[in-house]
């Protein structure tokens, strides 16, 4: 039984580290996704400039 605080040790670990790469993951995707749309709208509006 003197392994346990051990294995819970890693499995807390463990559990950290994919907590903290899906927040990473999503702050990726959330940070993709604002660009792709800014960059939408300045593209919107520099067409929209040219046409008018």
């Amino acid at each position: 039984m003197s392994d346990l605080p051990v294995i819970a040790f890693i499995v807390v670990l463990a559990t950290g580290v994919v907590v903290w790469l899906v927040a990473l993951v999503l702050a990726l995707v959330g940070l993709a996704r604002g660009a792709v749309s800014l960059w939408q709208t300045i593209a919107a509006q520099a067409s929209a400039a040219r046409l008018g």
